[in-house]
């Protein structure tokens, strides 16, 4: 991938062919568009049916909108902590110095991985829909909802520790979902956290994500404008969703 800003690129639109960064057996760091001044991070999200990496589409709507999409993907419902993060972490570090601007996005376990590759990457905007930041029955609220298959939980444990005790992230951050939803407040309070300007986004009756409603009302455009703008601005997301969720 060129490090180099090309400007003529960016305007080339709808198709990014994935390159790896990174590409282990148990995660994957690929990257869609042109290197630009912009950087933006995903992740996977827990998925019932997930049978491994899965496609990586050729489109972005981040790369659409001048962003060099980074994404971190994992084989398994993991929450990302496996024998490869340390390295996956790494390579993230490397890519990321030199942008001159930095966001993220993350929905349920990809919440979680916000605050993991916030260990990485300096990051100005920071968004997570409904995070969920517990992955086993040994850690409170116990919650069985995801459970996930990961291989180590000891090693799984102390990444954990290392996330949840890490200073707090400069980033410019909010965390959207629903109270309705079983334990979210605690998931929601406990993510924003790593953050030190931090803003709680109570989506009620939203569903999980929190912006369920408002994506099957058409609305989702809101949520990728407030996390490509230069700030985050939440009050259109409010305004949508009472209006979606009625």
């Amino acid at each position: 991938m060129p490090r180099d800003h090309d400007p003529a690129a960016v305007a080339v639109k709808g198709h990014y062919t994935p390159e790896f960064l990174f590409d282990g057996q148990k995660l994957k760091v690929s990257i869609r568009g042109p290197r630009t001044g912009r950087l933006m991070v995903t992740y996977d999200f827990w998925s019932r049916k997930k049978a491994g990496f899965g496609q990586i589409s050729p489109s972005s709507r981040y790369a659409d909108r001048g962003f060099t999409h980074l994404h971190l993907s994992t084989r398994a419902n993991d929450w990302f902590l496996t024998r490869e993060t340390e390295a996956a972490l790494e390579a993230i570090a490397a890519y990321a110095d030199g942008f001159d601007h930095a966001a993220t996005i993350g929905f349920s376990m990809g919440g979680y991985g916000v605050m993991l590759a916030s260990l990485a990457v300096d990051f100005d905007l920071a968004v997570m829909v409904s995070p969920h930041i517990t992955f086993s029955e040994h850690q409170f609220p116990h919650e069985t909802r995801f459970p996930a298959k990961i291989g180590n939980l000891g090693r799984a444990l102390k990444l954990n520790e290392r996330v949840v005790s890490a200073p707090t992230c400069r980033a410019q951050a909010a965390v959207i979902y629903d109270s309705r939803v079983a334990r979210d407040v605690y998931h929601a309070e406990t993510a924003a956290g790593r953050f030190a300007e931090v803003e709680l986004v109570d989506l009620e009756g939203g569903g999980h994500p929190a912006t369920t409603a408002l994506t099957r009302a058409g609305h989702f455009g809101l949520v990728l404008e407030a996390v490509t703008g230069g700030t985050l601005d939440m009050g259109p997301i409010r305004a949508a969703h009472r209006e979606a969720a009625g």
